[in-house]
């Protein structure tokens, strides 16, 4: 289990200032999925990563590998939040997500442990 995964998902929660209901409500999941990854005894999964990453802006990079800046930029946030289409855009986002994430699993399981 990766322990930093774990409190770069926690660290999001913190800065937003939300309690864990809130957290997991905004998430759609229950306060004791939240307890138990903050705990570190379950590991976020890539679909609750992908929903924290948009609802809260954060980048992937930063929250699955601990890479480059936390927040994604003014201009890319406003890309997602813009007008009713919003939804359309996010599964689209998540989408392109998606298949990112599988592309750098891919790649980091060629590399050294």
């Amino acid at each position: 289990m990766d322990k930093d995964v774990n409190e770069r998902f926690s660290q999001i929660r913190y800065d937003q200032k939300l309690t864990k209901k809130e957290f997991a409500e905004a998430l759609g999941i229950s306060g004791t999925i939240i307890s138990d990854i903050e705990n570190g005894n379950r590991e976020p999964s890539k679909e609750l990563m992908l929903k924290a990453s948009v609802y809260f802006a954060i980048s992937l990079n930063w929250l699955y590998l601990g890479l480059g800046e936390k927040s994604l930029s003014k201009a890319a946030d406003s890309a997602i939040k813009v007008g009713p289409q919003w939804m359309t855009t996010v599964d689209a986002r998540l989408s392109a997500i998606e298949h990112r994430l599988s592309s750098m699993e891919a790649i980091l399981k060629t590399l050294p442990s």
